[in-house]
């Protein structure tokens, strides 16, 4: 069962079977979505984007508000991530005007998604220091270092320092 590769007598690692099996079986729910998918083909309007774009000034305290909380809220490793929810309540709360939310208010879209992005990415920075994802990706990144033979924590910063300046 080695196809005459003798590579294979050593058998394969765990952590890479996981991670191609998880591979594969996205491909195939995302085949499963796309042949399923009868959408139309979406357009974008410059004068809509320009438009949007204008008003983001206008919510510089909600960006700070959300990335500070949802970056502070990652920092404990093993939480799920609730950052769309999360935001879009707090964002709601803080607002003088909550009857306008889930009208296509865009204070209602970019607290969640500023909130989902501050812990998505702040989700590393206990794998990287500790070696302890902080969400799925961080889990899927920590195994492909390991498969790489890289152990995050603190010693990664010293023993591999050309990798982590890349």
């Amino acid at each position: 069962m080695t196809f005459g590769w003798s590579e294979l007598l050593r058998g394969v690692n765990f952590l890479v079977a996981v991670i191609g099996l998880f591979g594969i079986s996205e491909i195939l729910l995302t085949m499963e979505e796309r042949l399923a998918l009868r959408g139309h083909a979406a357009s974008i309007n410059l004068r809509v984007v320009l438009k949007v774009w204008k008003e983001l000034p206008r919510y510089w305290v909600t960006l700070l508000r959300f990335v500070r909380h949802r970056m502070l809220a990652r920092h404990h490793p093993g939480r799920g991530d609730c950052g769309l929810v999360h935001g879009y309540n707090l964002a709601k709360r803080f607002s003088t005007d909550k009857d306008s939310f889930g009208k296509g208010r865009i204070e209602g879209v970019f607290a969640p998604e500023t909130a989902a992005h501050a812990s998505g990415t702040s989700a590393l920075l206990p794998m990287l220091a500790l070696g302890i994802p902080g969400s799925g990706t961080a889990a899927i990144l920590l195994g492909g270092l390991m498969v790489w033979g890289l152990n995050p924590g603190p010693l990664l910063f010293v023993e591999h320092k050309d990798f982590v300046w890349v």
